[in-house]
């Protein structure tokens, strides 16, 4: 499977599983850098463009969550996987709910790992592809993914949930607290009886 030259960092701090994986993928046609820390891995991320970042979660300077975290936040459209030795189930649901596309628990076949890499990157690279094309409506806002990050639609739909919720509440907490006054809720205003 062609590999179409993919920049992948890779963040372990064990030198002989860190050397034998950064070789295996550029002997497979990967284009890897390699960080022991997550100081060095947050300064290449910062010179480089990458199309995959694999994180370890135990490292010696930062825990792997929280470099997901910077990373994110600073880098949000690169994904990445975690390939840890931590596999207990609240270590998987942390890694995805800081949006992990993988966990991988070690040790893993470099076969495996270098099919998961390209399934994962196609998919991307394919839906980045496709994303170049796409119009976003939120009510009477038309936004086109050039500009807008489709991730950012769910936050605003979140936004715009919550504060829809927050409307229904203050409405309900204000019919709750009315002593003595009766409130009619009608579509578009509220009333209270003369």
């Amino acid at each position: 499977m062609k590999n179409h030259n993919y920049r992948l960092l890779l963040v372990e701090d064990d030198d002989t599983l860190g050397h034998l994986l950064s070789e295996y993928l550029k002997i497979k046609g990967f284009d890897v850098r390699w960080a022991q820390f997550g100081d060095a891995a947050l300064k290449l991320v910062d010179q480089y463009s990458f199309d995959l970042i694999i994180l370890d979660v135990m490292l010696p300077d930062i825990d792997g969550f929280s470099l997901a975290e910077e990373l994110s936040a600073d880098h949000h459209h690169t994904p990445f996987v975690f390939l840890t030795a931590r596999s207990f189930k609240i270590d998987v649901l942390k890694g995805f709910s800081l949006g992990a596309v993988d966990y991988l628990k070690k040790p893993i076949d470099e076969e495996e790992l270098v099919v998961r890499i390209n399934a994962l990157l196609s998919r991307y690279i394919t839906v980045e592809a496709d994303a170049a094309h796409t119009w976003y409506q939120i009510g009477r806002y038309n936004f086109h993914s050039n500009s807008f990050n489709p991730l950012s639609i769910l936050y605003i739909y979140k936004v715009v949930i919550s504060v829809c919720l927050s409307v229904c509440l203050s409405i309900c907490l204000f019919v709750c607290l009315s002593d003595h006054n009766t409130v009619i809720y009608k579509p578009k205003r509220i009333l209270s009886p003369k």
